[in-house]
């Protein structure tokens, strides 16, 4: 018997979700002997759109992925992927978690993580949003220190979104949000400047278009110039892509 070609989706997001999904819809219209095997360290999905709510200590309901692919034909490996072959066309994993997965098409769906390797310090002494995880370490910190002075790096929309929901949630701590440029820069000059209205009516002080950060250091930043203390210290300046598993360096 011919063994079913095999489309490995290493990544559970928005992404990762979609193409397996529609990998074994095309492959059932087509009745192609395919198996679509998504990969994830994690089964728990939750929208990375709402992780700055997760921070701030909201509860944000997450959905089995084992469930969701009930149905579809998708298997679900919960696994912890350590590399990648392409020559052999195999997924390892760590800890012996899983055998090799031995793939015909691998689709690399990692999503992106903060730049916090970029800085020095901020890995060490700051916090991310780059999983529900980490969103959820934040929130416990934040909880036991709800008048702590708390600290955004990057005005991008996860700047301003972690900002405004500690603010609301948290009316006495202390809030300040710092960034290199523009705050929203992406956004309309009518949007940007009802977000500074919002962002001042909840008390959130606002350094933005000259605090390029060079360093992060235990309870502190620093720019070129001058630094500012704070006692949680969060970094959305920015994402990169994820290397996959084993890779030394992007071309």
């Amino acid at each position: 018997m011919t063994q079913p070609s095999t489309i490995a989706v290493l990544g559970g997001g928005y992404a990762g979700l979609f193409a397996a999904q529609r990998a074994a819809r095309a492959a059932r219209a087509r009745r192609s002997a395919v198996r679509v095997v998504l990969i994830d360290a994690d089964d728990a999905w939750t929208e990375r759109t709402r992780w700055h709510q997760i921070a701030a200590g909201e509860t944000v309901r997450s959905r089995p992925r084992a469930r969701m692919f009930r149905g579809t034909g998708v298997e679900n490996i919960t696994a912890t992927a350590a590399g990648i072959d392409l020559d052999a066309h195999t997924v390892t994993f760590t800890g012996g978690q899983q055998a090799p997965l031995p793939f015909d098409r691998l689709v690399y769906a990692a999503g992106s993580r903060s730049s916090v390797h970029l800085i020095p310090g901020a890995i060490d002494y700051s916090y991310t949003l780059d999983t529900a995880a980490s969103s959820h370490l934040l929130a416990r910190n934040l909880a036991q220190q709800p008048a702590s002075h708390l600290l955004v790096v990057g005005g991008g929309l996860t700047g301003i979104q972690t900002a405004t929901e500690a603010a609301e949630r948290y009316p006495e701590a202390t809030l300040t949000l710092v960034s290199s440029g523009q705050l929203g820069h992406e956004l309309p000059e009518k949007a940007r400047t009802y977000i500074r209205t919002v962002l001042g009516r909840l008390g959130v002080e606002i350094m933005d278009e000259k605090y390029r950060v060079t360093a992060v250091e235990p309870g502190r930043v620093q720019w070129d110039d001058g630094e500012i203390k704070a006692d949680l210290i969060v970094w959305t300046a920015g994402f990169t892509p994820p290397r996959w598993p084993g890779q030394r360096a992007w071309r």
